[in-house]
């Protein structure tokens, strides 16, 4: 696509009032980009969400897209396999200052980033004022998060919500990691498809005690989890104080919660809100629930989308009778 077909393009995402924008291997240019700010200014462009997956984007074009994004109000501003530099992500921050751009949600998808580039994606995420921010299958490492700590460190950087979905991650990762979330003052933290075993929740409990990490709620989306992670998540919950658990889609079984059950006694956690999301669990996991519920004391039990059936309620209520649950909703 030559320049003035991004213009035209620009009338043709307003005409059909589209949500969302992905921009993949466009061989996108500072001209290509000007061209769509352009056409996104005649027409009223207005979008929710922008994904740019683009290998041979220049420094340059980096900047001229702040400015599209900035244009369209974009909320949700997603980088995806767009090998992303220093330089790129300087040159990004920098037309986010010279444009104004405000977005409310990071996504980095990137392997290729250096440990240098996540200091510059804390400055992105400051200069943009970004309330989430998420890493997913970045290959994150402990001198990557350790730039990125420090660069939040540098710019002050504070946001309500992380989210991390990256299966490679070590336990000295989740340690650092708790840095991280520490550092920035997250009041959310959403686990999802980590590979999570005993050894990583012990690293993040370690360095949440480490770091003084406390959180509101921690939101755990993870179906490989072992019961004996359980336990352990029931520590990292009490450890880092947080007031609700969320659990979706992580296979729960009775051996499962009996573990986080176990953990919630051992380490004597206490939540307000216990919410499932599931729509595998048995019966008979369903009675382990309130004994959860039971032991972390928590005024609040919420489920959604759990399939429920009359086998799976009557379980609950022998559980709650079982354990003397009593709950405010």
């Amino acid at each position: 696509m030559e320049s003035e077909a991004f213009h035209k393009f620009a009338q043709v995402a307003s005409t059909t009032g589209a949500d969302v924008l992905q921009f993949e291997n466009c061989n996108l240019t500072r001209e290509k980009l000007n061209a769509f700010a352009q056409g996104a200014t005649d027409f009223g462009l207005k979008i929710k969400r922008f994904v740019l997956s683009d290998k041979t984007m220049e420094s340059e074009a980096f900047c001229k897209f702040a400015q599209v994004a900035s244009t369209t109000g974009a909320d949700v501003v997603q980088f995806e396999n767009c090998n992303l530099t220093r330089e790129k992500l300087n040159a990004f921050a920098q037309g986010a200052t010279d444009f104004g751009l405000k977005s409310d949600h990071l996504i980095l998808i990137d392997k290729t980033m250096e440990s240098e580039a996540f200091c510059k994606f804390a400055q992105v995420a400051s200069t943009t004022g970004a309330d989430v921010v998420q890493f997913e299958n970045c290959n994150l490492t402990r001198e990557k998060l350790n730039a990125f700590a420090q660069g939040a460190t540098d710019l002050g950087l504070k946001i309500n919500h992380f989210v991390l979905f990256d299966k490679t991650m070590d336990s000295e990762a989740f340690h650092k990691f708790a840095q991280v979330a520490s550092t920035t003052g997250a009041d959310l933290l959403q686990f999802s498809d980590c590979n999570l075993t005993r050894e990583k929740m012990n690293a993040f409990a370690q360095g949440a005690t480490d770091f003084g990490l406390k959180i509101k709620r921690f939101v755990l989306s993870d179906k490989t989890m072992e019961s004996e992670a359980f336990h352990k998540f029931a520590e990292v919950a009490s450890t880092t104080g947080a007031d609700g658990v969320l659990f979706s889609d992580c296979n729960l079984t009775n051996e499962k919660l009996n573990a986080f059950a176990q953990g919630a006694t051992d380490f004597g956690l206490k939540i307000n809100h216990l919410k499932l999301i599931d729509k595998t669990m048995e019966s008979e996991a369903f009675h382990e629930v309130a004994q959860v519920a039971s032991t972390a004391e928590a005024d609040i039990v919420e489920f959604e989308n759990c399939n429920l059936t009359r086998e799976k309620l009557n379980a609950f209520a022998q559980g709650a009778t079982d354990s003397g649950l009593k709950v405010r909703s």
